[in-house]
């Protein structure tokens, strides 16, 4: 969902899911965040250098079997992971591709 633009132009946004069922299943909350124009999607984040200068590579061997172990059970859709690094501040920087008949 995403909202109205408040006075400074911005709109919140969630992502919502529930299995299909009758109906009877409450949606769950996945994601939320805020849409605005601006400098960048986070302040002092540069996106002309990627990977971030202080990140690390993160191993993806195995890591959509790890995820269902821990209760993220993706589709084939949702599984374009490609790479990903963790900044010094712990913060998850991740290149993630659509299917091409996406």
């Amino acid at each position: 969902s995403v909202g109205a633009a408040d006075d400074a132009g911005r709109r919140r946004l969630a992502v919502y899911a529930r299995p299909e069922t009758d109906g009877d299943v409450p949606w769950v909350e996945h994601a939320s965040g805020v849409l605005a124009e601006g400098e960048g999607p986070v302040a002092g984040f540069d996106a002309s250098v990627w990977p971030p200068a202080d990140a690390h590579p993160v191993e993806l061997a195995d890591c959509y079997e790890r995820f269902a172990d821990a209760g993220f059970d993706y589709g084939p859709v949702f599984q374009g992971l490609t790479a990903a690094w963790r900044g010094e501040d712990g913060a998850l920087f991740a290149e993630v591709t659509l299917p091409e008949d996406t």
